[in-house]
Order: structure tokens, then C-alpha cells, then sequence
């Protein structure tokens, strides 16, 4: 399902719709998205023909994200930096209209643990890289993943709790590493946990969605994306208490097909049908704290 995994890794059982498909489907509701691609997993010439797909084909994209991970990756900060200036300036005409950006952090908060000598934080360290060749402005957009528990066994009530504050430290992180505020943050996937668990499945999920969306865009966050579209069925990853659950909107029956609707359904259908309304109208919104 990936460009570097041999023919023996394929996966029979597994859909990746394309590029058409999606905007066929009625998925992007007639906005611009944000494309993901490849970068330390990809070549140049695959980013460029890709976007060259999409050019005559006058597909909305807002955004082309050149990430895949690389801070956990465990990849140098600066051969990220390179890859990405280089890939940038190769593909930075294909699609005019939409900005380039990345990295697609799986944490805000990564620090470089396992390369001795190098800076302590890993965003830092590529900021760092930029600005010392004039190309801080190159990345015209932020992006990370925001998992908030890799545990979700417990207290579900105080972790929701505790989600604020980690959001709040994630802002936070992002001006101390050096990012100027003005360059567009956005959660390019979030979710309980990158594992999969009971609550998931339930309610605390539909809270934290909620919880994220508002305060990230009160925040003055540009968006956030949830993980989970596609219908799916319980799993158990990593610990045996955390349950069976899923990132999911539906359940997905014998065939695959979407069936009962699940709370993180609900969440999104109130947070796109009643809280905003549909349309490009302006919305403003309200700090509060409970």
C-alpha cells in the first residue's frame, strides 16, 4: 500500500481509493484540500507527476503537504530540511494556487533523544536549518499529528481533562521552537490515541473531537483534520484494558460497508451542521472555559 514496501508486502484487503475517486465522491464538499505526499519515502519525480496529474484536471487543493513522519522517522531535522527546499522549488509552480508545507510532525513535541549532538528539539532544529538559509518562508504551512495518549486505559475523564492542557503545550512548543505565528498551524490528524481502544468507539471519543476542534481554532489554529473517515471494526493494539474500539465514524459490517453510526459521527455532523453552517460565510468564535 506504499511506494516502498515490496510486491510480497501488498495487501489484498486493503483500500486506498485515488486521487479521482475522492474528488468524485462528494468527500471535499466543494473545498480546496489539503494533498498529502511522499518525501522521505518518495522521489521527486513522483511529487511532480502527481501534481502535473492534478493541474488540467483544475481539482481544488489548498494545501501540499510534504511530510511522511520524519521526526519519527528518527531522520536529521536538516537532511529533512534539504530534502524539503530541494522538492519545493522543483514542484512550487505545478499547482499556483495552493500553498506547500509540511513536515507532518507525528508529535509537536519531538525531541531527539536518539541523536547525541544533535539540537534537543526536532522542530527546532529544522526551523534552525531554514532560517540560516533565508528559507524560513519556504514552509508555508506547519503540520503535526496530535494523538494526546499513547495509554488509554484509566481515567478517561481526567484525560479528557488533561487533553486541553496538552493542546495548549503543543501551541506552545511550536512559538518556542521558533515558528512565527503568522505561518498557518494546522493538526493534519488527530484522534484519541495512535492506538486503537474502547474509547474510541464511545462517547469520550465524540468529546474529544469537539474539545480539539474548538479550542484549536480559538487558538488561532487554521485546521484540523480527524483520522478515521472510513467505516472500520474494533480492534486491540497494545494493552489488553484498553478494549476493543476504533477510530471510526462507522462500524463496518461483514463487507466492509459503513453500517451503525458511531459517536464520532455525531460529534462531526453537530460540529458541521449546528455549531457552523455550511457555505463560506464567516464564523466567529467564542472563548470559554469550563
Amino acid at each position: 500500500t506504499d511506494p516502498w514496501h515490496r510486491a510480497a508486502d501488498r495487501d489484498p484487503d486493503l483500500e486506498q481509493p485515488g486521487i479521482d475517486r475522492i474528488f468524485a465522491s462528494g468527500l471535499t464538499f466543494g473545498q480546496p484540500v489539503m494533498l498529502a505526499t511522499g518525501l522521505l519515502y518518495d522521489t521527486p519525480a513522483n511529487i511532480r507527476s502527481e501534481l502535473r496529474y492534478l493541474a488540467p484536471r483544475h481539482y481544488r487543493v489548498g494545501r501540499v503537504e510534504l511530510g511522511e513522519e520524519p521526526d519519527g522517522q528518527y531522520a536529521s531535522a536538516a537532511d529533512y530540511g534539504a530534502l524539503y527546499l530541494s522538492v519545493f522549488d522543483r514542484v512550487k509552480g505545478i499547482l499556483p494556487r495552493a500553498q506547500i508545507g509540511g513536515p507532518s510532525l507525528q508529535s509537536a513535541s519531538t525531541d531527539t533523544w536518539m541523536q547525541p549532538g544533535a539540537p534537543h528539539a526536532w522542530d527546532g532544529w529544522l526551523v534552525r536549518y531554514l532560517r540560516q538559509r533565508g528559507r524560513l518562508r519556504a514552509m508555508q504551512f506547519v503540520s503535526f499529528e496530535f494523538y494526546p495518549f499513547d495509554n488509554t486505559c484509566g481515567d478517561v475523564s481526567a484525560k479528557l481533562i488533561r487533553q486541553s492542557v496538552l493542546l495548549d503545550n503543543a501551541w506552545s512548543r511550536l512559538n518556542a521552537d521558533g515558528w512565527p505565528e503568522e505561518v498557518p498551524r494546522i493538526i493534519s490528524e488527530y484522534g484519541f490515541s495512535a492506538f486503537s481502544g474502547r474509547v474510541e468507539s464511545e462517547i469520550p471519543s465524540a468529546l474529544l473531537m469537539a474539545d480539539i476542534v474548538g479550542q484549536w481554532l480559538t487558538m488561532g489554529g487554521s485546521a484540523a483534520y480527524m483520522f478515521g473517515y472510513p467505516p472500520a471494526r474494533p480492534a486491540n493494539q497494545q494493552l489488553k484494558c484498553a478494549g476493543y474500539g476504533n477510530m471510526m465514524t462507522f462500524l463496518a459490517d461483514r463487507r466492509g460497508q459503513a453500517s451503525q453510526p458511531m459517536p464520532s459521527f455525531f460529534a462531526a455532523r453537530l460540529l458541521t451542521r449546528a455549531w457552523t453552517q455550511t457555505g463560506r460565510a464567516p464564523h466567529r468564535g467564542i472563548g470559554a472555559s469550563v
